[in-house]
């Protein structure tokens, strides 16, 4: 394989590496320091940065106007409040607690997801249901997160297979700094959860994004 190509393979799919190039607003001697390492590994061999920056010249020239789209759209924002986020550890026993609250949540239709990694258990929920923690032998939690808020954002099912289409919404709020203290993701649609404060911001930097 060739320094181009090798290139090549790094930039093309990456939304943010290929956005740059293509609007001429990445300094490629940056870009070629940056991608150094991931070029070296691919062609096992240490690889001059003079020699990747010509080939991300190259390949600059090569790519389109407007190949990629200046603004991804969204087709539904929503926020929730009043939220509260809970992580424990994950045991047989928890398993079975929190799946019990959550049938109450959806009985009672209050907002409720759920996440499980290999040690943990993490669950949002209306914060209104706080003291039923006890009733479900759900406090003897990790950690807790009281007062936060979502903001859920419909993305087009075309947008699934575009690398870094979740780095872009993300960026969309970093940029207004405020601070994601949590992420969820189902098919089409994204899930921020913030401090309540950062809501209205939040959703309507997302809602600028519908037209």
């Amino acid at each position: 394989m060739s320094t181009y190509k090798a290139v090549e393979s790094i930039i093309k799919g990456n939304f943010y590496f290929e956005f740059g190039l293509q609007n001429r607003i990445l300094n490629l001697t940056q870009l070629a320091r940056l991608i150094k390492p991931l070029v070296s590994k691919r062609l096992d061999k240490n690889i001059e940065i003079s020699s990747i920056k010509m080939s991300l010249s190259r390949l600059q020239g090569q790519i389109k106007d407007k190949i990629i789209p200046h603004k991804l759209i969204v087709e539904d924002v929503s926020m929730k409040k009043n939220l509260c986020s809970l992580t424990l550890y994950k045991t047989r026993e928890n398993q079975e607690n929190v799946s019990k609250f959550q049938n109450y949540c959806t009985h009672k239709e209050k907002f409720f997801t759920r996440s499980e990694s290999n040690k943990e258990i993490a669950i949002s929920f209306s914060q209104d249901l706080i003291l039923e923690l006890i009733k479900f032998k759900l406090d003897n939690y990790k950690f807790i997160q009281k007062d936060l808020g979502a903001v859920l954002v419909s993305i087009p099912v075309e947008y699934i297979n575009i690398k870094g289409v979740f780095q872009y919404f993300i960026q969309k709020v970093t940029m207004q700094n405020i601070n994601l203290l949590e992420i969820g993701s189902t098919y089409t649609e994204l899930i921020f959860y913030m401090r309540e404060k950062d809501l209205s911001l939040a959703a309507n930097t997302f809602l600028d994004l519908q037209t």
